[in-house]
Order: structure tokens, then C-alpha cells, then sequence
């Protein structure tokens, strides 16, 4: 973690980070990692599904249980 704070210090101006505070933002990080994923998946759908527009042969095709053909 010594090794993370001084990375984050060299790089960042303004910023002094310990050891110990850079292991408490990871670790905070990783248990909110699930929560932020969904929220990111959700979001990303949302965006997809607002920015696809429906082309004139998809609207017109019907979702059927039968197998075509014998195999």
C-alpha cells in the first residue's frame, strides 16, 4: 500500500495519500464493486437501447416455439 500512495502522490498534484488511507479506499472500492457494476450494466443498457432504433425488418419478425426443418 506504500507502494499505491506513493504512485498516487508522485502523480497527482495537490493530493497527499498514506499507506493506510490508500488500503481504506481500496478496500472501500471492493465492497461496493458489485453495486457500481449493476449500476454501470443498467446505464449502459439504457443507453444502448435508447440510441438502437428499430429497422423495418426487425419490427415485422414473429418469435415462434417451432423448429424449422427436420435434423
Amino acid at each position: 500500500w506504500e507502494v499505491i500512495a506513493a504512485y498516487v502522490n508522485q502523480h497527482s498534484v495537490g493530493v497527499e495519500v498514506t499507506a493506510k488511507e490508500a488500503h481504506k479506499q481500496a478496500k472501500s472500492v471492493s465492497e461496493n464493486y458489485g453495486a457500481m457494476k449493476q449500476e454501470t450494466n443498467a446505464k449502459a443498457f439504457q443507453n444502448f437501447a435508447t440510441s438502437t432504433k428499430q429497422s423495418d425488418a426487425t419490427k415485422s419478425v414473429t418469435i415462434t416455439d417451432q423448429i424449422e426443418g427436420n435434423c
